[in-house]
């Protein structure tokens, strides 16, 4: 079978990257939606919602997210990633607009459900695409289109904390539910490769990729690891706020997270051409776990922002450093494992924001950092254990 990129030409493939890029950065924006809505008293208020409702909103968001991705694998090995970012785009942008005009938390719920289904596909869709397109170089390319989740995540909160005086923030939304909308048409507009399996399909055989060796345990690791990212962008702003920083403050310090997610991609793009992928997420992890510890236990806002930082720059590469061996390892049935990746991973960003609510609520907000702290060496623990799995193709 002929490798993707003898398909496509090269140009084309650059233009493929690009509008998976923007498609990525557009699920950076759905998911630090949350954190950067609610760091406003505002819009807290307007919804009534308080640390145990922000929990649950998120958990409902990813949800949405888990529900849809158990379903994308097959269906990207059989009709190719087209028809799910183009629908994914629009059903973002009528999410967004619905958001902006929620006025009770029973409708904002529902929203963040749709919302979570639209950016499912967007994940998913874009990280197999450029995993399709870039055997030669993949582990790299995945980690420079992560970088462009971080771009979204990271212009989110920065445009609305400087915006916040000149627009609504009702405003600021229905923008971002117009550039989703762009790349829907975009993605209409490009061709793109022919689905890999799209004369031989066959769903039992695709759902045997659960036995691939070292599959559950690229899953478990991912499952911390979205755990962590997902706590990270919906608590960091009421976790320093609660340590003394004013609201628009917390709401840039979610910005230097972010900030970080952004340099350790295009630093990692470049480690990963020396150093082994499992290597490069074990020892990120570890780091990531004194990022995390300074989060917890530090005493200052300027200390708490520095791990913060710490944990954005150690974070970066883990998720699509994984995606990349898992690519490398199993390739025919590539979107399967992405979907069965995906789905065992946002069961982790489902029950992380629900978990801090809890514990935020019973033992006070900063008992929160917590998880991603236990998470962090969990996952440095699991990246060790994966360098002994044989590997299959």
């Amino acid at each position: 079978m002929a490798s993707t990129t003898q398909v496509v030409p090269e140009i084309r493939r650059g233009r493929l990257f690009a509008a998976a890029c923007a498609g990525l950065a557009m699920f950076g924006i759905v998911i630090v939606l949350l954190g950067t809505l609610f760091g406003f008293p505002q819009m807290a208020e307007r919804l009534h919602v308080d640390i145990v409702r922000l929990g649950a909103l998120a958990s409902l968001m990813l949800t949405g997210v888990w529900g849809t991705t158990v379903m994308l694998g097959p269906i990207i090995d059989r009709f190719g990633n087209k028809v799910v970012l183009v629908g994914s785009s629009f059903i973002v942008a009528a999410s967004l607009v619905a958001f902006a005009t929620a006025e009770s938390f029973a409708l904002a719920a529902v929203v963040c459900v749709v919302l979570g289904v639209g950016g499912a596909g967007l994940n998913m869709s874009t990280n197999a695409l450029v995993s399709d397109l870039y055997d030669e170089t993949r582990g790299s390319m995945l980690n420079y289109l992560g970088m462009f989740f971080s771009v979204g995540a990271l212009g989110l909160p920065l445009t609305m904390a400087q915006l916040s005086s000149v627009f609504t923030i009702p405003q600021m939304i229905v923008g971002a539910a117009v550039l989703a909308a762009l790349c829907g048409i975009v993605f209409l507009v490009l061709p793109f490769p022919q689905a890999k399996e799209a004369h031989g399909f066959s769903i039992a055989e695709s759902l045997k990729v659960v036995r691939y060796p070292g599959v559950i345990l690229f899953a478990v690791l991912l499952f911390f690891q979205t755990a962590n990212e997902q706590a990270m962008s919906t608590f960091t702003p009421k976790w320093l706020s609660a340590a003394g920083a004013a609201p628009q403050i917390a709401v840039y310090i979610l910005a230097v997270y972010q900030a970080g997610m952004f340099l350790g991609r295009i630093t990692a793009g470049a480690v990963l051409r020396k150093l082994p992928k499992l290597t490069v997420v074990a020892v990120t992890a570890m780091i990531a776990t004194v990022g995390c510890a300074l989060l917890w236990l530090g005493g200052t806002p300027g200390l708490k922002t520095v791990g913060v930082g710490l944990i954005g720059l150690s974070f970066a590469p883990i998720y699509p450093t994984v995606l990349a061996e898992a690519g490398d390892r199993y390739r025919r049935f590539a979107g399967s494992v992405f979907g069965l990746l995906f789905s065992v991973a946002l069961v982790g960003g489902i029950v992380a924001p629900s978990l801090i609510g809890y514990l935020s609520s019973r033992f006070g907000m900063l008992s929160g950092p917590i998880v991603p702290t236990v998470g962090s060496v969990i996952i440095a623990l699991l990246a060790l254990a994966a360098m002994r799995q044989p590997k299959a193709s």
